[in-house]
């Protein structure tokens, strides 16, 4: 049976995640859901053990005989070495890119959005976090110009509602139908021999590639929407911690740097549960998994695991090294993860210089996704201005700060 604990869609545990899991962790580290026909881990060596291993703990079904199809099978779903060979490409693809050039673009479309938004209470999600994160991701992939923004969206949503499928699936349906409008988005792409940017690299070098190019194309659409849902659903995260402790004020966010972007990756990660199927038969932590059966690894509970991260409710800012598991660990770990990092820090530094403090001007609303969490609104006032950083409120605010 479920642990009557865990119930990921629930307003409670959408609200709580952390202390839900707390109490899996102490009671349940190990569990079988009936409900979604899986093994659920909530200690970080478990899912660490989880997402490196791939010989023990497999991402691609055709190791067990079970069907893919075509337009699923991507980087994601591949384990080596039929996976190397479709990430060579990609690595290569991305070395090509003027990523200096592509972040100053993001931060002018930041800045854009901040003037539209100046002097009036703003929804950070729909007006900044979702728009920013397209816009930068189609400025990566060359395709600026060919995107319903509106559209895109809106199928965005119903695929990531639809990873939670599993526990309710009247969300199947909509995701399905949501992944087939992508497929074709992505695929004509592809096809305009006047597209630039990464889609034109890839184009290129995946002639020469052993991958498929099917897949290759399969790839880039996970890629191209995993960049958008994630980084716009991270920054809401991000902002929202922030807000909700009254510390979105200059002297906090134009101090932001690197390790204070991975301590809000730990503290509120996008990603919180990855799926893996078992390739052989093993033990975790005395319970006997078989070969085939399903593995979730809830990295939220990783995250805050105090066997790896002491006091795992308080945010060190300086914490250093941070091995969290938001941006996933080994050959599937994000394959733009440093570029999400960059983003991240950029932005909250361009809020740091625009606005002397941002303030919650309703509460955030909670997006109804357990996998992937995010908010769907969070309303703020921006106070405008030209602020001076202060030494000793940076200083304080980047060592240690409680979590409610």
């Amino acid at each position: 049976m479920d642990s009557p604990a865990f119930d990921p869609l629930s307003a409670d545990f959408l609200a709580h995640p952390y202390s839900k899991y707390a109490a899996l962790r102490r009671a349940h580290p190990v569990f079988f859901s009936d409900r979604l026909g899986a093994w659920v881990l909530t200690r970080y060596a478990d899912c660490a053990r989880v997402l490196s291993d791939t010989d023990a703990f497999a991402s691609d079904p055709t190791r067990f005989g079970r069907e893919l199809p075509p337009s699923a099978v991507s980087l994601q779903t591949l384990d080596p070495p039929l996976h190397r060979e479709l990430r060579h490409p990609f690595l290569a693809a991305m070395r090509l890119q003027d990523l200096d050039a592509w972040q100053a673009a993001t931060e002018a479309v930041g800045t854009a959005l901040l003037q539209a938004a100046a002097d009036r209470p703003f929804d950070f999600i729909n007006e900044f976090a979702e728009p920013l994160a397209l816009r930068s991701m189609a400025h990566l992939f060359g395709v600026t110009d060919r995107i319903d923004e509106h559209k895109f969206r809106r199928v965005s949503r119903d695929i990531v509602l639809g990873m939670d499928a599993g526990l309710d699936p009247s969300r199947t349906e909509p995701c399905a139908k949501a992944r087939i409008t992508l497929n074709h988005m992505i695929e004509s792409w592809f096809a305009d021999t006047t597209v630039t940017g990464l889609v034109a690299d890839l184009r290129r070098l995946g002639s020469s590639s052993a991958a498929p190019f099917d897949q290759l194309i399969n790839t880039a659409r996970v890629m191209f929407h995993a960049g958008y849902s994630s980084l716009s659903s991270f920054l809401g995260n991000a902002v929202g911690w922030l807000a909700r402790r009254q510390l979105l004020h200059a002297a906090t966010l134009q101090a932001a740097d690197s390790r204070m972007t991975d301590e809000l990756l730990r503290l509120d990660s996008s990603v919180q549960a990855v799926f893996r199927m078992c390739a052989e038969d093993l033990d975790i932590q005395q319970h006997r998994l078989r070969t085939g059966d399903g593995v979730i690894a809830l990295v939220g509970a990783a995250n805050h695991d105090p066997e790896i991260f002491p006091d795992p409710a308080v945010a060190h800012f300086t914490r250093s090294p941070n091995p969290h598991l938001s941006l996933g660990r080994g050959i599937h770990a994000c394959l733009g993860g440093h570029l999400a990092g960059r983003v991240t820090t950029g932005v909250l530094r361009l809020l740091g210089s625009r606005c002397t403090r941002l303030e919650l001007a309703a509460p955030p609303v909670q997006r109804a996704s357990a996998t992937l969490r995010g908010l769907d609104a969070l309303p703020l006032h921006a106070v405008p201005g030209n602020p001076q950083l202060s030494a000793t409120g940076s200083g304080e605010r980047r060592t240690v700060i409680e979590t409610p």
